[in-house]
This record gives C-alpha cells, structure tokens and sequence, in this order.
C-alpha cells in the first residue's frame, strides 16, 4: 500500500501537484522513503500525528458505521504496539495534532501548522502554488 501511495505522491509532485498521504506510518522505514522522495523533488515534506486519549479512540471507534475503514479498537491497539519510534530526522519535521477535541479544532490546529510552514494560505486557506 505505501509503494502504490509514494508511486502516486512523485506522479501528483512531477505534475506540480500538492499531495496529502493519509495512513498510520507506523514503520519508521515507510516515513524515510516519503520523506527521502520529498528531498529529492525540492519539496518539504511534513507529518501530522494526529493523536486522541485512548479513551476518547475506543468511544469514536465505536461510534463508527458505514464508512470504509476497517479500522476498530483491536485495529487500534495492534497499530499502538507496532509504532516504530520517530528518529531524529523524522521527528524534525513532524507536528502533533491534538485530535481528542472537535473535528473543527483539529482542522484548525492542522491548518495552522501548515500555514506556519507557508504550506497553506492563512487568510484563504488555499495551499501556496509550488
């Protein structure tokens, strides 16, 4: 899934597009090739961890239907076990997102990270053109 993911991130960036790659990249190996890709297109690269108290997961996981992810609390307890620690590199360019509160304050936490970076327009929200 991350190969077929960063294939289509260097396709999107060679056609001056911005890219968003949404997954848990858990593995530390998976952030590096993003991250080694990035470098050599002259692009920054950035991750958003978007973390929530285990409590406030499991009542949301709970909650959820009808939509694609197959993610459910055993899901979620497997990837917290799994996660492989940042390296220095890596956490150099990471953000966390608080997202135990309201999607909005999430979103607006986010976006002022990516504004902060000038990846993202603070007055209009549009993302800066390459």
């Amino acid at each position: 899934t991350y190969s077929e993911c960063l294939r289509r991130t260097v396709d999107q960036l060679q056609q001056g597009q911005r890219v968003l790659v949404d997954g848990t990249f858990s593995r530390e190996a998976d952030r590096h090739r993003f991250l080694d890709a990035a470098r050599r297109m002259s692009v920054p690269g950035l991750f958003l961890v978007c973390q929530a108290d285990p409590q406030v997961v499991q009542v949301r996981l709970g909650q959820r239907t009808g939509d694609a992810s197959d993610a459910d609390w055993v899901v979620y307890q497997a990837a917290v076990a799994t996660w492989q620690p940042m390296s220095d590199q890596t956490a150099r360019v990471t953000a966390v997102i608080d997202s135990g509160q309201s999607a909005r304050v999430s979103l607006t936490s986010a976006a002022r990270v990516l504004a902060n970076r000038e990846l993202l327009d603070p007055l209009n929200g549009a993302a800066f053109s390459s």
